[in-house]
């Protein structure tokens, strides 16, 4: 069975280079009893060659940073348009060309009800996950809501890629984070930490 959670963005360039519309046909393929894809070969230099460019990254990240919907695609394994494919092809660009980084970082949840919401968000999250540095500590705390929210702090002592798409956020790969290395600490009540296993 694939796992749709470990698609990385050379397969969204795999699209673009054959000028498929959507990435993740999920319905279909998850009623496949099985899915025999031996022999598929991949021309790496044809796929190496399709790069975004910095004016593409650009605007895919100012239609992220004003509404981003393709994270509840993502999220809900939805099948992705064109325009959202490109969007998340240039973000994942974007984060494997990056320098890794490390320290700390936050994440304001607006609806977050208890622990078990916290780590659904962080663990199993197939959107990308968006933090704001230790600096910008009160943009994450924007999102956060007193009544029903969670702030989480990140302390990230051995670099990862991200994406520092501002001086006020970093985006990290969907399934960056997850249980297998890191850890969720509640701190007290609608705060939490992330730590490295």
């Amino acid at each position: 069975m694939l796992n749709f959670r470990k698609i990385t963005s050379k397969a969204y360039e795999y699209l673009r280079l054959t000028q498929k519309d959507s990435m993740l046909q999920t319905k279909q393929l998850k009623n496949l009893p099985l899915l025999n894809l031996d022999g598929l070969k991949l021309d790496y230099d044809k796929l190496n060659a399709v790069r975004y460019s910095k004016e593409e990254i650009k605007n895919a990240y100012s239609d992220y940073m004003k509404a981003p919907y393709v994270n509840y695609f993502l999220r809900k394994s939805s099948v992705l348009s064109a325009n959202a494919n490109k969007q998340v092809g240039c973000l994942m660009q974007a984060i494997n060309d990056s320098t890794p980084i490390k320290g700390t970082f936050y994440r304001g949840l607006g609806q977050c009800k208890n622990e078990e919401t916290v780590r659904k968000y962080i663990f199993d999250n197939r959107g990308f996950t968006s933090v704001a540095p230790a600096q910008s500590k009160r943009v994450a705390e924007t999102f956060f809501s007193e009544n029903s929210g969670a702030l989480i702090e990140f302390n990230l002592k051995t670099p990862i890629k991200g994406f520092q798409a501002s001086s006020w956020e970093t985006i990290f790969a969907p399934n960056t984070f997850t249980s297998s290395k890191f850890d969720l600490i509640k701190v007290e009540d609608k705060y939490y930490k992330i730590v490295e296993k």
